[in-house]
């Protein structure tokens, strides 16, 4: 004969008063009726299955929304003083258990006053639609059982029994929460497990759920959590799957479960917690960027520029002339017709913008409803800041700013002519494809080291990825262009009202450095993120920047994104 679960719980007051039932779910949480223990400050568990009897003060760790009126929200967690490690703690059956089996046999096990100190078990059974107000799970004693559901049943677990060779035998999906005490009336009321963890997310941690890993769903629950966002969730799941909510949210948590076990797409969850990093504030977005690069891979199609169509302008010095360049015009990608033009006059340096933003209309008009970056090829020394491109117009009489509108990313033209330097970022590049997301290497605000050092640093094959807490200085642009360093972050504080911007310097290390602050946050985001997502991941840090609430922090980002296949024809790539 099979023993009584260990797990089962027996709820008193100090004076050993009987109050109700629980079930142990981990060795310091015990789960019951939030009814069972409103008044009482200190509860205490016995475990009258397990051996020894074990007898331990707990107190409620769940904040209740249960109350006597509408009773909805009917449970809570009672923590003990120590952890019982001696039973093993309940375990859950799949959220769908009752669709596959049918009006199964039940078992409960309570405390009624007349079999306080033993209990006594109840068979029971249901069915998946006997659903009630959305809440809770209607359940009938079975015929012919002489014990029936009555007070001190409450809080008790409902588990499938051990019979018929159920894959689900001994395994929670429910508990007590009341019955109809007349004496002809045999019917009670379960709260579901998936009524339970809406009111206790943690429970989460504990089911056997299909998407993820326990581990990693675990930690993703706590990041989640509290996390503060700048966006409402709802509005969050219409811009990720342009589909309009059911129902409202109660919590990231519901929002990020939901859309793992409701949305049938094989990409929504990394769709939705980047969404979801997107919008966090603080510290959380930090963290949730770590754990997408341990445990989820990028987003597909709906994000990767790789093979994504390319406006590309170069900028080129003509000649020995320091203030002529030469413009020239090019699409690139596989699904437009190739497009290249060059001016044939050189324009002077003054007259680059407006020349680039008189023939963007045309040039985007041609790529119109693909998905496109526009890359600038500049002349080495533009690249540390003489031409914010992006916030260069998209048409001189709309006066759009192209980086709020469009990935914009900047080149090295000098790279397109000189096959050494593209074969080492070549190379780096499939190194990057290959891991995904990673840790780049950072420059700090101090750092300060000579070409030699620079030079050794960056000739290692894994430094393919830098994030700056400055704009590079100037012998730190041309070792790494040297280098071939494919990919260069960095981001500058921007002119708030009524200041102008200014570059900023420390010369040693300043654990006051808003800079140094800034720069672990945007090491996150980029650990976090595909190199092939970044020209994206920029844009919108460009127009989180621009929003009128962050004045204060206003910000110019620049991406060096270098990606050799996107390679000019060789009359425009070469020097005139």
């Amino acid at each position: 004969m099979t023993a009584p679960h260990g797990w089962h719980a027996r709820i008193e007051n100090e004076s050993g008063h009987v109050l109700g039932s629980g079930f142990l779910v981990s060795p310091t949480q015990v789960l019951t009726c939030a009814h069972v223990v409103h008044s009482e400050k200190a509860p205490v568990v016995v475990f009258p299955c397990a051996a020894g009897r074990p007898r331990v003060p707990a107190r409620a760790s769940l904040p209740s929304v249960w109350n006597e009126r509408d009773r909805y929200g009917d449970v809570t967690a009672l923590t003990l003083d120590h952890a019982i490690t001696s039973i093993k703690p309940a375990e859950f059956a799949p959220l769908d258990a009752l669709q596959k089996t049918p009006g199964p046999l039940l078992f409960t096990y309570g405390f009624r006053k007349e079999n306080a100190a033993s209990g006594s078990h109840v068979g029971l059974t249901t069915y998946a639609e006997m659903m009630l107000e959305d809440e809770w799970q209607q359940i009938d004693v079975v015929s012919g059982h002489a014990e029936r559901l009555d007070r001190g049943f409450s809080g008790a677990a409902v588990y499938f029994a051990g019979v018929g060779g159920s894959p689900f035998a001994g395994k929670v999906i429910g508990m007590v929460t009341d019955a109809d005490l007349s004496p002809d009336r045999r019917i009670g009321r379960m709260l579901p497990i998936s009524s339970i963890r809406r009111y206790h997310e943690p429970l989460d941690d504990l089911l056997p759920l299909p998407w993820l890993d326990p581990a990693a769903r675990g930690e993703l629950r706590r990041i989640v959590t509290g996390m503060t966002l700048s966006d409402r969730l709802g509005s969050l799941y219409l811009w990720t799957f342009r589909t309009p909510l059911e129902r409202e949210f109660r919590s990231p948590w519901d929002a990020v479960r939901s859309v793992a076990e409701d949305v049938d797409d094989t990409d929504a969850l990394a769709r939705f917690i980047e969404a979801l990093r997107r919008s966090a504030t603080g510290e959380g977005k930090w963290h949730l960027g770590e754990w997408q690069r341990r445990h989820l891979d990028p987003p597909g199609p709906h994000g990767s520029p790789q093979g994504a169509v390319s406006i590309i302008v170069k900028v080129e010095q003509s000649g020995r002339d320091k203030d002529a360049f030469r413009l020239s015009f090019s699409i690139w990608g596989t699904n437009v017709p190739s497009y290249n033009a060059v001016l044939p006059e050189p324009v002077p340096a003054r007259r680059v913008r407006a020349e680039v933003e008189g023939a963007l209309p045309d040039l985007i008009g041609r790529v119109e409803g693909e998905n496109f970056l526009i890359e600038f090829a500049l002349p080495k020394q533009w690249l540390r800041g003489r031409a914010r491109v992006d916030e260069w117009f998209r048409d001189p009489e709309d006066r759009a700013r192209l980086g709020l509108n469009y990935p914009v990313v900047v080149r090295d033209e000098g790279r397109m002519r000189r096959a050494g330097q593209r074969d080492l970022a070549i190379r780096r590049w499939a190194k990057l494809r290959g891991r995904g997301p990673g840790r780049p290497e950072l420059i700090h605000c101090h750092d300060r080291q000579d070409v030699e050092r620079l030079t050794a640093w960056l000739s290692r094959d894994e430094h393919a990825l830098l994030v700056l807490a400055r704009c590079p200085e100037r012998t730190e642009l041309e070792v790494a262009l040297r280098s071939g360093v494919p990919i260069m972050l960095w981001s500058a504080p921007g002119a708030t009202p009524g200041t102008s911007a200014r570059r900023h310097k420390c010369h040693e290390p300043d654990p006051s450095c808003r800079e140094e602050d800034f720069l672990k946050e945007l090491a996150g985001l980029v650990t976090a993120t595909h190199p092939d997502r970044l020209p994206m991941l920029v844009r919108e840090l460009r127009i989180d920047a621009a929003h009128p609430e962050n004045a204060q922090y206003k910000r110019r980002y620049t991406l060096f994104w270098d990606d050799p296949d996107r390679s000019l024809p060789p009359s425009l790539a070469m020097p005139n």
